[in-house]
């Protein structure tokens, strides 16, 4: 991700906007006019479907506002700023729910859709490789189908229980002697990050087409700083993270969905999206900590490695905040690389941490296969046992395979997507648990760990050099 004084300021609204975004909610949440009632649609006030509407108008605004502003370039948002608002008025006025949803009704309107970003993307570059920009309402709907913040809150509560507190991320607001409304902190921060992550993926996905004519789908560019602020890395971070944790988990609730719905040739449209989706935020995630690393002359090592732990991360992102610092004035030149790549040799390209990591599945598998034996009924262990057994060892043959052959990650990228769709298709509710967004993330992730001198580091910043030398990476002279 490439940083600049203007997508600076620019973060700087967003967060302002999201604040805006979560206050509205909570006044929503709180006086319990979210959204428009299906179940009760005589709950459905017209003060409750103005002010919901008003917020959604809001939103989609802001956001076209805001990259009109990124960009520089008010015209290219003309377009995608009316089709989105009239849009939006026409669903206020005739709504209508996914189960009425006809296939020419779908296809009218993810054209029109899809459209507003060809036509920013086109006026932006003033080429058609701008059409590539397409890929961003493909992929901001898919998340939003796929996120569930339920399933992400039921994990951390989980955690908590075991300490004692119940309900951690929960408020309760009453609503008579004996009865009380549940506030989500989760799902009321989480659900008003949209259009913050949404302009990082644009803003990635334009630098992506912008160093070529196409689209790179590796998306392995690492764009190195000289300054990493430490509450731009922490706003980054935070929502990709967030982001990221409940896709990893609201993939799992989806194909249980559409299981049991049957087969609906959205689901399999959704799935693919955002298989395209994920893939590229966790590459956007994985860059941006690789370049947090690189850019102070720190290769990956344990705390990278925590930083993508559920809880402990909690505690890691706080100490990386002083070991990693925000100001590192270091020519970004080919001997900067060197050092980088002899201290990764020395310690034997975290040798340490690939033997760990196998251990850690290891005893996972243990642990899966002894709380069985603990907990099972007679006659339903043997079975059960048995598919732990070869799952595990599965599992554990595919890591060795990653961590000792570099060809091997776009192999198992591919092969988890089709893991998804074959658990979609078989329809079986017993392989949901296959569908494992986290190890996806987790594989994705770890390329910055184990095999960051494959990505194409791309230094930026007023102490660059300049190198065009083809196949070689481009020395970006722009100032931060």
């Amino acid at each position: 991700m490439k940083f600049t004084e203007r997508f600076n300021k620019t973060l700087l609204i967003l967060i302002a906007l999201t604040l805006v975004f979560i206050l509205w909610q909570a006044y929503l949440e709180v006086n319990g006019i979210s959204g428009r009632s299906v179940s009760h649609p005589e709950k459905n006030t017209p003060f409750r479907l103005r002010i919901n509407f008003l917020k959604g108008l809001f939103s989609i605004s802001a956001f076209w506002l805001v990259l009109g502003y990124l960009f520089e370039n008010w015209k290219a948002i003309i377009y995608g700023l009316v089709i989105s608002a009239g849009l939006s008025i026409y669903h206020y006025f005739s709504p209508t729910t996914n189960e009425s949803i006809t296939l020419v009704n779908f296809l009218f309107f993810t054209t029109l859709n899809l459209s507003k970003y060809a036509v920013f993307g086109y006026l932006v570059f003033k080429h058609p490789k701008g059409l590539w920009l397409m890929l961003i309402p493909l992929i901001a709907t898919s998340l939003n189908v796929m996120g569930n913040t339920y399933a992400y809150e039921r994990f951390l509560n989980g955690f908590f229980r075991i300490v004692g507190w119940r309900d951690a991320f929960e408020f309760r607001i009453p609503t008579g002697e004996n009865s009380y409304r549940p506030l989500s902190m989760i799902r009321l921060i989480v659900g008003q990050m949209e259009t913050l992550v949404l302009v990082l993926v644009a803003w990635s996905v334009y630098h992506n087409v912008k160093r070529r004519n196409n689209f790179d789908f590796k998306f392995f560019d690492t764009y190195l700083h000289d300054d990493h602020k430490g509450w731009r890395y922490s706003i980054v971070y935070w929502s990709l993270r967030l982001t990221l944790a409940v896709g990893s988990m609201g993939i799992v609730s989806f194909i249980g969905r559409s299981i049991n719905k049957g087969f609906e040739w959205k689901s399999t449209f959704w799935l693919l999206c955002f298989c395209l989706g994920f893939y590229l935020i966790a590459s956007m995630y994985r860059n941006f900590m690789t370049s947090k690393f690189l850019s102070g002359e720190k290769i990956p090592n344990f705390l990278y490695f925590l930083l993508n732990v559920p809880i402990l991360n909690f505690f890691a992102w706080i100490y990386s905040l002083f070991y990693l610092g925000s100001n590192v004035q270091v020519e970004k030149d080919q001997a900067f690389i060197d050092r980088l790549d002899k201290k990764f040799s020395l310690n034997g390209r975290n040798a340490g941490l690939k033997v760990m990591l196998i251990v850690l599945l290891g005893l996972t598998v243990v642990v899966q296969f002894t709380n069985l034996q603990f907990n099972s009924f007679s006659g339903s262990s043997g079975m059960q046992g048995t598919m732990i057994a070869i799952t595990g060892l599965i599992n554990i043959s595919l890591l060795c395979w990653f961590l000792y052959d570099k060809n091997a990650y776009f192999i198992l990228v591919i092969l988890s997507f089709i893991g998804f769709f074959t658990v979609l298709l078989l329809g079986q509710e017993d392989l949901i648990s296959l569908a494992k967004g986290g190890a996806l993330v987790s594989l994705i992730y770890y390329v910055g760990l184990f095999y960051w001198d494959r990505l194409e580091l791309i230094p930026t910043g007023t102490v660059a050099s300049k190198n065009n030398v083809e196949g070689q990476p481009i020395f970006d002279e722009e100032s931060e």
